[in-house]
C-alpha cells in the first residue's frame, strides 16, 4: 500500500512539474526569445499622431501605393492573424503589435499596421529615416555579433554584411525605388510584388560531370540572403530529366532555405541554414541516370506551410533553364 501510495505522489508530481513547464515556463521562454522592440526606436516629432488618413489628403499617391503593401496589411494579413491565434497560448497581442501595429499606444488604430508616421513622425514632421527598418526586421542581438544564422530574423544583419552596404546602399534604395522622382511606397518584396523578384536568383548553367549533373544556382541580390525575413519561405531548385525520347525519368529537388525547430508554432533555434548569401554562386549537384540528355531546371519561391497555404501567394517561378547534356 505505501509503494502504491509513492508512486501515485511521484506521478502527481510529475504531472505538476511538466504542466507547470507547458504552461508556465515555455510560455516566458518564448516571450523572452521574441522580438521587442522599443516605441521610442520609431521616428519621433513634437505634432500628434493622426493615422494615415491626414497624411492621404496631400499625399494621396503615397496613400495609394502604402494601402496595397505588406506594412498596411501587417496587422490584418491572414498569415499574420492565424499565427496570433495560435501564439495566443504564450504571447499577449500587444508583444505582436511592437512590430506589426507600433503606433497603437500613440493612439493610431491596429488596422493600419506599419503606417505613415512610423517612419517619418507623427502629424506633419515629416522626417526622413533610411535605417528605421532594423528596428522591425532584425532579431535584436543584445552584446553578441552572431551570424545571420544564428538568429531567426536576420535581415537587417544580413545587410551589414553585404556588398550593397559596402557601396553605400540604403534598404530604402531597393524597396523604394524612384518613380518619377518620388520613392515608390508600395514596399517591393516577394509578398506583394512577387513579379519584381523575376531572375534575381538565376540557373546560371547545367552540366554534366560523370554520373552526376551540376546545376549552377546564382543569387544576383547584393543586400541581403535569399530568402530572406523570418522562416516562412522556402527557395527550391526543382529539377527534371528526359530521356531521347522526351518521357520524364528523373525529378529531384535541392531547398535555400532557412530551417527551425519550433515549439507549438514558434520558432525558437535555427537548425540549419542553406539559404544563398548575397552575390552568392553554388552548384548543386544531383545523380542522374545515364539516360537523360535533358534536363529542366526551375526555381521556385514558395511559402511554408506553417499556418495557411494560399496558392494566389504562396508560389511563383523566379527563373527557369532547359538545357541538353551529354
Amino acid at each position: 500500500m505505501k509503494r502504491r501510495q509513492w508512486v501515485w505522489g511521484v506521478a502527481l508530481v510529475m504531472i505538476v512539474l511538466v504542466t507547470s513547464l507547458y504552461y508556465v515556463a515555455m510560455p516566458a521562454f518564448v516571450q523572452s526569445q521574441t522580438t521587442r522592440v522599443a516605441y521610442d526606436r520609431f521616428v519621433s516629432g513634437n505634432d500628434s499622431f493622426k493615422g494615415a488618413q491626414f497624411c492621404k489628403t496631400c499625399h494621396p499617391k503615397h496613400y495609394e501605393q502604402w494601402s496595397q503593401s505588406m506594412h498596411a496589411q501587417a496587422f490584418t494579413e491572414p498569415h499574420f492573424v492565424a499565427h496570433a491565434e495560435r501564439l495566443s497560448w504564450s504571447m499577449p497581442l500587444e508583444r505582436c503589435l511592437y512590430c506589426h501595429a507600433p503606433l497603437v499606444k500613440q493612439g493610431v488604430a491596429n488596422h493600419e499596421g506599419i503606417t505613415c508616421e512610423v517612419c517619418h513622425g507623427p502629424g506633419m514632421t515629416h522626417a526622413v529615416v533610411r535605417d528605421v527598418c532594423d528596428s522591425c526586421h532584425n532579431q535584436p542581438m543584445g552584446e553578441t555579433q552572431p551570424e545571420p544564422s544564428e538568429i531567426i530574423s536576420s535581415t537587417a544583419l544580413e545587410f551589414e554584411h553585404s556588398a550593397a552596404k559596402r557601396d553605400g546602399l540604403t534598404c530604402p534604395d531597393c524597396h523604394m525605388p524612384k518613380r518619377d522622382k518620388v520613392s515608390f511606397h508600395g514596399f517591393r518584396g516577394s509578398r506583394i510584388t512577387p513579379e519584381s523578384f523575376k531572375d534575381v536568383v538565376r540557373v546560371e548553367s547545367i552540366e554534366r560531370s560523370g554520373a552526376q549533373v551540376l546545376v549552377t544556382v546564382k543569387n544576383t541580390v547584393t543586400g541581403h540572403w535569399v530568402p530572406t525575413g523570418t522562416p516562412a519561405s522556402v527557395l527550391f531548385l526543382e529539377v527534371a530529366g528526359y530521356n531521347a525520347e522526351g518521357q520524364a525519368v528523373y525529378e529531384d529537388m535541392y531547398r535555400f532555405e532557412k530551417s527551425v525547430y519550433s515549439f507549438r508554432y514558434m520558432p525558437m533555434v535555427v537548425a540549419e541554414d542553406t539559404r544563398l548569401r548575397d552575390g552568392e554562386q553554388r552548384e548543386v549537384t544531383f545523380n542522374v541516370p545515364p539516360t537523360v540528355v535533358r534536363m529542366n531546371a526551375t526555381l521556385k519561391l514558395k511559402r511554408r506551410p506553417m499556418i495557411l497555404w494560399d496558392k494566389n501567394i504562396s508560389e511563383f517561378v523566379i527563373h527557369q533553364r532547359d538545357a541538353a547534356i551529354k
